[in-house]
């Protein structure tokens, strides 16, 4: 949900370059990233060929920056830390992201088709999160510590916004409250691991 940042890894000074490879890796402290922030990324190439260049891009790939926990007796059964696992949530989020950033690099005229069919994919992940987060609520008694209630209606809310914004038209927009909604899940799972 953070500002786009980009980065030039190669740039031919004229000379003609038929094959190339590059290298880089990520500064994660320069990026200030904390635990639980998402830091997602492509990688896209771009030819010289006149009058309009070609451009083909990587899929879209995240990194999730994970706190470190110290080891934990595990406590309970293995049937309830199952019913909390969210990991099918995160990789819903995950691949709702990589289909906008598809569907964006879509001809206009196939961007309704694939806008329908993002805008309903979201509500459905949104009743996801919520159905989970209820199934939580039960299973604790209505006893749930910490932020998860917060993370919660802030992956809903963030959901329902890229949705309303997709339903709109405006695909490109709608990739900001999707990576807060993700990173909001991730905080989730970060929780329920620590715990």
């Amino acid at each position: 949900g953070g500002a786009r940042q980009s980065r030039v890894l190669f740039e031919a000074a004229g000379e003609a370059v038929l094959d190339r490879t590059v290298e880089s890796a990520f500064d994660i402290a320069a990026l200030q990233a904390q635990p639980g922030d998402v830091i997602s990324y492509s990688l896209s190439a771009v030819d010289n060929r006149e009058p309009v260049p070609q451009e083909t891009r990587s899929e879209v790939g995240f990194i999730v920056v994970r706190p470190k926990f110290e080891p934990k007796d595990q406590e309970g059964n293995p049937g309830e830390q199952k019913k909390l696992d969210i990991g099918p949530l995160i990789a819903e989020s995950k691949r709702l992201i990589r289909v906008t950033w598809d569907a964006v690099a879509l001809p206009a005229a196939a961007r309704p088709d694939a806008g329908a069919a993002l805008h309903r994919d979201l509500l459905a992940l949104r009743l996801e999160v919520h159905r989970v987060f209820v199934e939580i609520m039960q299973a604790s008694n209505g006893q749930v510590a910490g932020s998860l209630p917060t993370y919660f209606a802030q992956a809903e809310q963030e959901i329902a916004s890229a949705g309303g914004i997709v339903e709109a038209g405006r695909l490109a927009e709608s990739q900001a409250p999707q990576e807060r909604a993700l990173a909001a899940l991730i905080h989730i799972e970060n929780e329920l691991l620590e715990n």
